[in-house]
């Protein structure tokens, strides 16, 4: 081949490596906004995940939701076998999705102890090593630290932490005899000196009965290998009555919020605040705009000063159904925060029925997840029983689509 014919067979290969070029970046582009447009339209879709009186339990409790670093989603329940109470035969479930919730695995049991309450399910999912991490107690009286290196397919050998918890009868005089983790999911600190510090909540009660109560944190900066006793958030007293399951949150200035649930007539959450996740906890005030019928609730942020709430706001049904003064579990709402928490002008009911706990997740295509639970095994709504475990899935322009800005209760 002569000089001349290689130059033109080369700006030939040229042109149409160019041109190939042009119609992978094209595709990329359209790719892209496609998926910007799909986010731009309301979505929403919801699919039951664990049913009361299948699989031998007579219901499904407390659910958990995660998202590993792959992007599988994780579920998790409190599978309770011979009754609807705290202290029945309880094990651990989860189900697991590869492609966003569209398709689950089957329900596969990854803690079970017998006859004994395997509960309060609290998850750490540290991105910079992979790992997921689980946090439980069994009988309120052991704390156990598991993880996970497949995106929970496997999960290790229990290692007992409980240890930690012993702190606060030493150095508090807080002698408990329930001890519960979370189990809204523990949280990793992103900003400032102690980034990297695994956070999670915990409340512990003096009696049977789970009151009295107080809150605290418990910490490690070692990624799980050891524990350390955070200070108390908040103690039963004249300020707050009988806090308990407690959300935290690291706000766009690097503090750490406390949401609480509390026993408080106020029926509020109430919100306490630390720089560092541990220590100095500021005197818990109540959030006059979020109502509380006294039940564990959802926290996530969305974006740097978006933060995402939910929980039953049955603030219109003033009758006390439950045993300890408790409003009506109904109507569970989802509320928008564009201010690290401090007003939340933007709500959409996602479902209007009998409702319960629920938790929150986000993938990072912008969708949000939410677990929940619905219904009831039977019609009395004073034994809260949920008769499902509900998945739903939803986007920013759905909840703004069908909000009613600034309607607080």
């Amino acid at each position: 081949m002569t000089s001349p014919d290689r130059k033109i067979l080369q700006s030939k290969w040229r042109l149409i490596a160019n041109w190939s070029f042009g119609v992978f970046a094209l595709a990329a582009l359209t790719q892209a906004a496609q998926a910007e447009s799909e986010q731009e339209k309301p979505f929403f879709t919801k699919i039951d995940l664990f049913e009361g009186g299948q699989g031998g339990y007579l219901t499904y409790r407390v659910p958990t939701i995660l998202i590993s670093p792959k992007g599988t989603v994780l579920v998790s329940t409190e599978a309770r076998k011979d009754g609807a109470g705290d202290w029945s035969d309880i094990d651990t479930i989860i189900r697991r999705s590869t492609d966003g919730g569209k398709t689950w695995k089957a329900p596969r049991t990854i803690v079970d102890d017998g006859i004994n309450t395997v509960h309060n399910n609290t998850f750490i999912v540290d991105s910079k090593t992979g790992k997921l991490h689980l946090m439980n107690a069994i009988n309120y009286e052991r704390v156990y630290w598991r993880t996970s290196t497949n995106d929970g397919v496997r999960w290790s050998a229990p290692h007992e932490i409980t240890k930690v918890f012993k702190t606060y009868r030493e150095r508090e005089g807080y002698d408990w005899t329930v001890v519960a983790p979370g189990m809204s999911p523990g949280i990793v600190l992103q900003q400032g000196a102690h980034k990297g510090r695994f956070v999670v909540p915990v409340w512990l009660a003096l009696e049977h009965r789970h009151r009295p109560s107080i809150v605290t944190t418990v910490y490690s900066d070692n990624r799980g290998k050891s524990w350390h006793a955070g200070e108390v958030v908040a103690r039963d007293g004249d300020a707050i009555s009988n806090p308990s399951e407690t959300v935290l949150m690291e706000l766009s200035d690097g503090r750490v919020m406390a949401h609480l649930r509390n026993e408080s007539p106020q029926y509020r959450r109430a919100v306490s605040f630390s720089s560092d996740g541990a220590a100095g906890w500021t005197e818990p005030a109540y959030d006059e705009q979020l109502f509380d019928p006294i039940c564990q609730a959802g926290l996530l942020r969305y974006s740097p000063s978006q933060l995402i709430f939910s929980n039953p706001d049955s603030s219109a049904n003033e009758e006390q159904l439950l045993k300890w003064k408790a409003r009506s579990r109904e109507n569970l709402t989802i509320r928008l925060s564009n201010d690290d928490g401090q007003t939340w002008p933007v709500s959409r009911v996602l479902d209007s029925g009998r409702t319960g706990y629920s938790q929150l997740a986000r993938d990072k295509e912008g969708m949000i997840y939410c677990v929940y639970e619905r219904g009831g095994i039977d019609d009395d709504p004073g034994e809260f029983a949920p008769k499902y475990l509900t998945f739903a899935k939803f986007n920013l322009a759905w909840l703004l689509e069908g909000s009613n800005e600034n309607d607080t209760p």
